[in-house]
């Protein structure tokens, strides 16, 4: 037993030096602390019910919040952005189909469904370069009483939060 001691001390502080090296290189890895959330762009061609956007903006602060990937979520109305460690979330709305909650409910899933697709960047506000982009999209396809089209922001918002966390 006396002689295990000095091994077992040994295996002690080579694990407890790979943890710090771990724990550091996880902090090191989400070097933004800030998030700035701008208002998607959407063409004139694609009708987005107001409610819709309003409910785009609140499910991203969410989503992007339940990352942890970033101390402070705002929205670029609401706060000045803080160079250097800002990151800006721009997306433009590329389709939107509203469905129809009667046919989800009625005639089931696969009809009526609600359709909302984006392409969203995040930008490092410092230097101004793209650090990530991709095509999202989010959808309702059946639910409750058919499933509240609105659903679909949310799917959008849980889809960019993915996103995030893959490619961040």
């Amino acid at each position: 037993l006396h002689d295990a001691l000095p091994i077992y001390t040994l295996c002690m502080m080579g694990l407890s030096l790979f943890s710090l090296t771990m724990s550091a290189a996880e902090s090191h890895q989400h070097k933004y602390e800030a998030l700035e959330i701008d208002p998607f762009v959407i063409p004139e061609d694609i009708s987005l019910p107001s409610d819709f956007k309003v409910a785009l903006q609140q499910n991203l602060a969410e989503q992007m919040k339940k990352t942890k990937r970033f101390e402070r979520v705002f929205f670029s109305s609401s706060s000045p952005a803080e160079p250097p460690a800002t990151l800006r979330l721009s997306g433009s709305i590329t389709k939107f189909k509203k469905g129809s909650r009667a046919e989800r409910y009625f005639v089931g899933p696969g009809f009526g469904r609600t359709v909302l697709r984006a392409h969203v960047q995040f930008i490092d506000i410092g230097s101004g370069t793209v650090k990530f982009e991709k095509d999202v999209s989010g959808q309702v396809v059946i639910g409750l009483f058919g499933g509240d089209s609105k659903g679909a922001t949310n799917g959008l918002a849980k889809d960019i939060a993915k996103a995030a966390r893959k490619g961040l």
